[in-house]
């Protein structure tokens, strides 16, 4: 997996597509599994057999949010030899927050019925 060097920009409240290219670089056919988490929790799991030489892509799509901060990425195959690989990395977001939106917190109303 090939990864940016540099941050990922997204913007806050926007529907966001995160594509993954995996090819299949041997010559014989091969099976991986495909796991995209973001650190808030949201994931997708994609499993296939790739032909020799075939490439896809798969797709994430999520709304951006403020809590987001990492997209990890898992992928488990085996080689020509039968043995597992895996492979983890890490994708670094940074989300432009809204400047056109007010955020009022009103967790202090809920204590008043304590009172």
């Amino acid at each position: 997996m090939i990864l940016p060097n540099e941050p990922i920009q997204i913007k806050e409240d926007e529907w966001t597509i995160i594509k993954v290219g995996i090819e299949n670089t041997g010559n014989r056919e091969g099976r991986f599994n495909l796991l995209m988490k973001l650190d808030s929790g949201e994931d997708e799991k994609f499993e296939r057999v790739l032909k020799p030489k075939e490439h896809i892509e798969h797709k994430m799509k999520f709304m951006a949010h403020e809590n987001i901060r990492r997209l990890f990425l898992y992928l488990a195959y085996n080689d020509h030899k039968g043995k597992d690989i895996k492979d983890t990395r890490r994708l670094e977001i940074n989300v432009r927050k809204r400047k056109d939106i007010v955020k009022i917190d009103t967790k202090a109303l809920e204590r008043l019925d304590e009172i």
